[in-house]
């Protein structure tokens, strides 16, 4: 049985131990600065638990005071506002194609292909979830961080070699085992050794573990554990580190060691270092004691732009380590020569690279305000509705064993020994109040009654309705221009993933995307997609907006194009033989299908070719239909 090894050294960067231990006190350093920076910025893990438990509506517990079961409601305006923001960004941003892809030099021509491929894998990898997730991260949290990294799998690779005969270093034989069987020379990792063309070999068919990427992976960060380097960085051009924090269990840390991924496992202590974060405090929920197998170590992955081989040049590396222990586990460089996280800023901060958080920031004191109103309100309707009962000392009803309630018979000797307090109904105050935290949240958001698909409580004209709806998309695009630029970033780290793994395993050509390349006129005859149609300087823009998510103003939109189209091209014959042109017409016909919501869309689009039908064959012996002349007589004999 093989081993599954790593591919690459862990510690393929050669450090001195000098130069090691010098890495390690400054990344300590580092990251401890930047833990204390963002603390004075947007404040320690508290606020961040805070923020996703008064997302999800506050603590269920009931609480006891002032009486024991009081109203403990919580504000439902953060839930609300971020839903519907989320909502609007993910639709606006997963439009069809998510990137407009443009290529520069010789890859111009590649452009459209590549459009459609990002295109195809990124509906294939179901990157629209994880992109809406880490949206949501950055609505609550301030900032969204995607991790994308390769999804590495094992395959077996099948081939024939010849194999290398051992031999007497003396006679020069081949060498026997006991059996009489030749013996075959085996590398230091148990492989056979392969023979040149003059040394005695046998032909032989081996099958190896191949260690191979499947294409993109992706996991969502939260700012619990991910921090920005240097934690001052006000621009992200002043960035030069990012660092991420896992916990990892001992036994899983050595069998990494032992697969050829990590060194130095052993200076690790045995005990946990897993802490009680604030959310498990709150709920009560203790850390189990851990040590030996069940303990999980503290371990840091830092992605940083460094010149760590003294080339003279800086480069990405990736380095993990133990703070605590301040122990190196690997020092590799970076895959694909870039940081592979891409940051989701909506609201960015003038003074720090980490964003507002929408929950907190801005919605926090009318969440605060809005669940005291609310408890408030439902504290003095249950007191109004049930009011307390007066009961004078010494009477005769005992209101356990007869319970105050319909058609009971409560014995009195004074119709004043019982009566019942008189509370006043929650006052309209109260209402208006709560009717201002809404308006104040609409106000705050950006986003009216009509854009978060509520019906207003107002009477309002569609003039009106239209004219608030407009300015709300106003203030929501910025927010998805300032969602887009990560979207950018993503397009170029998922462009190098699939090139690399095409590079070492290309894929079949799917029939809709030579279709498709056909109406394009840049079909090759290529039947696999090769790393090769992705080379080149290609850049990704993020093709949707706020406008491109409301269907209804599209497809009016649409109609008064084709419209104008037909005019403009009776006032100008160049215009209309240019609209005859195949690509013209799929794009115009790709448009309609997408706003229009066609169920079928290959069905009219993969077998366009543009070029007109070619007429039907006559049978055998027939002659063809004779020509009218102008005058209606016939041109034939």
């Amino acid at each position: 049985m093989h081993v599954k090894k790593a591919a690459r050294d862990p510690f393929e960067v050669k450090l001195s131990p000098e130069k090691a231990e010098e890495l390690v006190l400054w990344l300590s350093r580092e990251i401890d600065a930047a833990i204390a920076a963002r603390d004075r910025v947007v404040g320690n893990n508290g606020w961040i638990e805070r923020a996703h438990l008064r997302y999800e509506g506050g603590e269920a517990l009931t609480k006891q005071t002032p009486w024991p079961g009081c109203a403990n409601l919580g504000s439902f305006l953060i839930t609300e506002k971020v839903d519907a923001m989320r909502a609007r960004l993910t639709s606006t941003v997963f439009t069809d194609p998510i990137w407009t892809v443009e290529g520069f030099g010789q890859a111009a021509e590649r452009a459209p292909f590549v459009e459609m491929f990002m295109q195809w894998k990124a509906e294939a990898t179901r990157l629209q979830q994880p992109v809406g997730r880490a949206f949501h991260n950055a609505l609550i949290e301030g900032t969204g961080v995607l991790e994308v990294s390769d999804r590495v799998v094992w395959r077996k690779g099948i081939r024939r070699i010849n194999a290398l005969f051992q031999r007497d270093a003396e006679t020069g034989a081949v060498m026997l085992d006991p059996k009489g069987q030749p013996v075959l020379v085996r590398k230091q990792d148990g492989s056979f050794e392969e023979a040149t063309a003059d040394e005695p070999a046998a032909s032989m068919i081996v099958n190896t573990p191949v260690r191979a990427s499947a294409g993109p992976s992706y996991r969502v960060v939260s700012l619990r554990d991910f921090f920005l380097l240097p934690g001052h960085a006000a621009e992200r051009d002043d960035l030069w580190g990012y660092a991420k924090r896992v916990y990892r269990r001992l036994p899983d840390l050595q069998k990494a060691e032992k697969d050829g991924y990590y060194k130095n496992v052993a200076d690790l202590n045995e005990t946990g270092e897993r802490e009680q974060t604030t959310q498990e405090a709150n709920q009560g929920q203790d850390i189990a004691v851990q040590y030996g197998q069940t303990a999980e170590k503290e371990i840091w992955e830092v992605t940083l732009l460094a010149d760590l081989d003294n080339d003279g040049f800086e480069e990405w590396y990736v380095v993990t380590l133990s703070i605590l222990h301040k122990v190196l586990l690997r020092v590799q460089y970076q895959d694909y020569k870039t940081p592979h996280y891409a940051l989701f800023v909506p609201f960015p901060r003038p003074n720090s690279v980490y964003g507002y958080p929408f929950a907190e920031t801005k919605l926090g004191s009318l969440y605060d305000e809005h669940e005291a109103l609310r408890n408030m309100f439902a504290d003095r309707s249950n007191l109004a509705t049930a009011a307390p009962l007066l009961q004078v000392e010494g009477s005769a009803w005992n209101p356990g064993s007869r319970p105050f309630g319909p058609r009971q018979v409560i014995p009195v000797r004074d119709l004043n020994e019982i009566k019942q307090l008189e509370i006043r109904d929650v006052p309209n105050s109260v209402g208006v109040q709560l009717s201002g935290v809404l308006m104040a949240a609409e106000r705050i958001s950006g986003m009216n009654d009509t854009t978060t698909g509520v019906q207003a409580q107002q009477d309002r004209t569609l003039g009106e309705v239209r004219l608030v709806t407009e300015q709300s998309w106003i203030r929501i695009d910025e927010v998805v221009k300032n969602s887009q630029e990560g979207m950018e970033t993503l397009f170029d780290i998922l462009l190098i993933v699939w090139r690399e793994k095409l590079a070492d395993e290309p894929e079949p050509m799917p029939s809709e995307l030579q279709q498709a390349l056909v109406g394009l006129g840049t079909a090759s005859d290529d039947t696999q997609i090769t790393a090769a149609l992705l080379d080149g300087a290609f850049r990704g823009k993020p093709r949707g907006s706020v406008e491109a998510s409301d269907f209804s103003k599209m497809r009016a939109d649409f109609a008064q194009l084709l419209t104008a189209l037909t005019q403009m091209s009776q006032a100008m014959p160049g215009l209309a033989q240019h609209l005859q042109q195949p690509n013209v017409i799929r794009s115009i016909l790709s448009q309609m299908v997408r706003i229009y919501r066609w169920p079928d869309r290959q069905a009219l689009l993969a077998s366009f070719t543009g070029q007109p039908p070619a007429p039907p064959q006559l049978p055998p012996g027939a002659l063809p239909a004779p020509s009218m002349e102008p005058n209606g007589s016939s041109s034939g004999a």
